[in-house]
């Protein structure tokens, strides 16, 4: 008897690279603007998830998804006194 699904195949983990970049412009001695960016899945990698398990599935072994997101970039500005 042949298994339905195959569990010990596995897909490869996600791998995202995050950064920020900060700078803070001092206006007088105890108070500051700040402004900043995170940039998230800097490299923008795509990433797919498992393969279909299913061996009975006319689709099995095929690449329908992915695992990660697209590049998001978020800024922000702070004023600190």
């Amino acid at each position: 008897m042949f298994p339905q699904y195959i569990d010990s195949l596995r897909s490869d983990g996600i791998r995202n690279w995050d950064a920020k970049i900060l700078r803070k412009f001092t206006i007088h001695e105890n108070v500051a603007f700040v402004v900043s960016c995170d940039l998230l899945n800097l490299t923008n990698h795509t990433q797919f998830s498992g393969p279909n398990m299913t061996v009975t599935s006319s689709s099995f072994g095929s690449l329908s998804g992915q695992s990660n997101a697209g590049r998001i970039l978020q800024f922000a500005t702070r004023l600190q006194f």
